[in-house]
């Protein structure tokens, strides 16, 4: 959220108001802010476009020991 602020004699604000819309998942620490606060991090819902295959490789480092 976000809303404007004037300060003149007394501090005013504004109405808020979103910044973005995101679909927030989970739970624990949804979002972070960077060092030089300019973009914010969210962990957000993956859509259909961001799937990639996962690879699961069992008792892999027992098979090159073998070897």
């Amino acid at each position: 959220m976000a809303a404007a602020v004037s300060v003149k004699g007394r501090v005013e604000c504004g109405s808020s108001e979103p910044l973005f819309a995101v679909a927030v998942v989970g739970g624990g620490y949804l979002y972070d802010v960077s060092a030089d606060a300019q973009p914010f991090l969210v962990r957000t819902a993956p859509t259909a476009s961001d799937a990639q295959p996962l690879t699961v490789v069992q008792a892999g480092l027992r098979r090159l020991k073998k070897r």
